[in-house]
């Protein structure tokens, strides 16, 4: 039995290992409700993020490092949307103006 190294790896191992980490690294979204303004804060690796309305449109797709994010949500009408990344779990994010 032979462990892999890093030169091992192909770009395909690489590709998936970043989805994978993006998938279980874990995060907050808050105030929920919110009305002008939430904060995120996410465990993972910069990656792009996406909030659909409940009509399943994306009206916003960003790019999120790791860390506590502020996002602008005032321009977003009141209602339910989904939230987060592109390639991870969403959380339900409300809207009240």
């Amino acid at each position: 039995l032979r462990m892999a190294s890093e030169s091992d790896m192909s770009d395909s191992d690489a590709i998936l290992n970043g989805v994978s980490e993006v998938e279980n690294a874990a995060w907050q979204l808050t105030p929920n409700p919110a009305s002008n303004q939430v904060t995120v804060n996410w465990s993972g690796m910069a990656s792009a993020w996406v909030i659909y309305d409940q009509q399943g449109r994306e009206v916003r797709r960003l790019t999120l490092n790791t860390g506590m994010t502020s996002l602008d949500v005032s321009d977003l009408a009141t209602g339910q949307y989904l939230m987060g990344p592109v390639n991870g779990n969403k959380q339900r994010l409300s809207i009240v103006h």
